[in-house]
């Protein structure tokens, strides 16, 4: 899992090889490996590193192609976070 700057979280969280062979690569920088820890209504809690986390939402695309509830992600599920663009660019 040499793709990932916080090791240590990844392997503490649950990350294998798995996750990281259905990864494509490069990684763009602005992405993130990231595991759901809170849900609630449209928000995401995400883990990002060891002291690290962020609030998320799903994608326009996803809420459009989803069936159920069950298309969405849960608690304890991997994700991949893309991290907004900077104001300042």
């Amino acid at each position: 899992m040499n793709n990932f700057p916080d090791q240590e979280f990844l392997s503490l969280f649950g990350c294998n090889d798995y996750f990281e062979n259905e990864l494509v690569n490069p990684w763009p920088c602005e992405r993130h490996l990231a595991r759901v820890i809170l849900e609630e209504r449209n928000l995401y809690r995400i883990q990002v590193g060891l002291n690290l986390t962020a609030w998320a939402t799903v994608t326009g695309k996803l809420q459009f192609e989803a069936l159920s509830r069950e298309d969405f992600p849960a608690v304890g599920d991997w994700v991949i976070a893309e991290q907004p663009p900077c104001a300042d660019r």
